[in-house]
């Protein structure tokens, strides 16, 4: 949950991204986005 936060942070920090269409997962440590 802890490294999921820390990749929407910095998703967010990025303008030209739509951070409300990404979904960030993360299974073993392994962080995984997907979305439109």
């Amino acid at each position: 949950m802890v490294i999921s936060k820390k990749v929407r942070g910095q998703l967010l920090g990025d303008r030209e991204l739509n951070i409300t269409q990404i979904d960030v997962e993360t299974f073993k440590g392994v962080v995984q986005l997907s979305g439109f």
